[in-house]
C-alpha cells in the first residue's frame, strides 16, 4: 500500500486529527502602566504594570513571557538591562496576563541609579500546543526620572514687613517652602517693600548672595533668609492722612488738646490706616522742635498708638502738625 496515499485519504475522511495548529495567537499591543514618573533612588519606589491581552481562535492560551527593558537616556548608557516574567493565562482562548515590575523599592525587582530612563516591553504569548508563539512590542509613552530623594528648601523674609520671597517662580509670601529633588537647581527670589531695601540671602549667619535672585543646587534641607533693611522714612504729621476723631471712617491721626487737664497734647493714630511704608514698619515716633516722642500701643485697642507732648514744648497745634513723623527702622 502506498502510505502517502493512505495519509491523504485519511486526512480527507478525518479532517483536523493529523493537522498541527501552527497559527500563532493574536496578541494585542501590550499596555504599560507607569504608577509614577519620578522615583527616589531609595525608599518608596514605583510599580510598572504590563497587561498582555491575547486570543487564539483554535487552541487555548498558555502563558506570556513578558520582558521589561530599561535604557538610560544618556550617552554613557550606564544602566541598560531587562527582566522577564512568565505569567500564565487561564486555560481559555482569550484573556489578559499581567506582570508587575517594581523599581527602587525595598525588595524590588531591580534598582536604578540616578538618571532618566526609557521603558519598553516585549511579550511572547504561547498557546497549549508547542511551538506556537508571537512576539509583540510596545514602548512606554513617557520616561522615568530616578532621583536621589528630595530636600525641603525654605525661604523667609526677615523682617516679614521688609518684603516677600518665592521659590522657583512660585507665589510670593513672607515664608515659603518647597520639596525639590536632590541635586536639582533651585532659585530663590526676594523683593523689597516700599521703604525697604534687600540686603542679602543668608544661610544662618553667612551671607551667600547679595543678589535678589539666588540660584544653587539642593544638597540638603535648608532654610535661607532674605534680610531687608529699612531706611528711616519720615513725613510731616499733617501729610500722614486725614486728621480727626479715630472713631470716624477715614481719619488716620488725631490731636487732642489736654493741656488744661494734664498739660499735654495727646497724639494718636490707627496703624491699619497708615499708608505704606509706615503701616508695615514699627517704632513710630514724632520729632517736634528737636525733641523726639515715641508712640506706644494703647492697652485696650491694639490698633491705636499714642504719644504725649508736654505744653512746655509747644503751645501751637500747628507745630505739632508740622512735626516729623518717622518709623523706627
Amino acid at each position: 500500500m502506498d502510505f502517502s496515499n493512505f495519509v491523504k485519504n485519511y486526512q480527507k475522511t478525518h479532517p483536523g486529527e493529523t493537522e498541527q495548529d501552527d497559527t500563532p495567537p493574536i496578541v494585542e499591543t501590550p499596555v504599560i502602566a507607569l504608577s509614577a514618573t519620578t522615583v527616589p533612588e531609595s525608599g518608596s519606589g514605583m510599580t510598572v504594570t504590563v497587561d498582555v491581552t491575547a486570543q487564539d481562535a483554535v487552541s487555548n492560551l498558555k502563558d506570556a513571557a513578558i520582558t521589561f527593558t530599561w535604557n538610560s537616556v544618556a550617552s554613557d548608557s550606564r544602566a541598560t538591562g531587562s527582566m522577564t516574567k512568565t505569567v500564565a493565562y487561564s486555560p481559555v482562548k482569550s484573556g489578559t496576563a499581567t506582570a508587575a515590575f517594581t523599581v527602587n523599592m525595598l525588595g524590588s525587582d531591580f534598582t536604578l541609579p540616578v538618571g532618566t530612563y526609557s521603558f519598553s516591553v516585549s511579550a511572547v504569548v504561547r498557546d497549549i500546543k508547542p511551538n506556537t508563539a508571537e512576539p509583540k512590542t510596545a514602548t512606554a509613552g513617557q520616561n522615568l526620572t530616578v532621583t536621589g530623594g528630595q530636600h525641603t528648601i525654605t525661604a523667609q523674609a526677615s523682617p516679614a514687613a521688609g518684603g516677600d520671597v518665592r521659590i522657583n517662580g512660585g507665589t510670593w509670601g513672607d515664608s515659603k517652602s518647597a520639596a525639590v529633588n536632590a541635586g536639582s537647581q533651585v532659585t530663590l527670589e526676594a523683593r523689597a517693600e516700599n521703604g525697604w531695601s534687600f540686603e542679602g540671602w543668608y544661610d544662618g549667619t553667612a551671607r551667600v548672595s547679595q543678589s535678589a535672585a539666588y540660584t544653587f543646587n539642593a544638597n540638603a534641607n535648608k532654610t535661607y533668609k532674605a534680610n531687608f533693611s529699612g531706611s528711616t522714612t519720615s513725613v510731616l504729621l499733617r501729610n500722614l492722612g486725614q486728621e480727626g476723631a479715630l472713631t470716624e471712617p477715614g481719619n488716620v491721626y488725631n490731636i487732642i488738646d489736654n493741656r488744661g487737664y494734664s498739660g499735654m497734647w495727646s497724639i494718636s493714630f490707627l496703624k491699619s490706616r497708615l499708608p505704606e511704608p509706615f503701616k508695615s514698619a514699627s517704632g513710630w515716633r514724632i520729632t517736634i522742635k528737636g525733641q523726639v516722642f515715641a508712640f506706644t500701643q494703647n492697652l485696650f485697642n491694639t490698633d491705636t498708638y499714642e504719644a504725649n507732648v508736654p505744653d512746655t514744648v509747644t503751645n501751637d497745634i500747628e507745630e505739632i502738625r508740622n512735626g516729623n513723623f518717622e518709623t523706627g527702622n
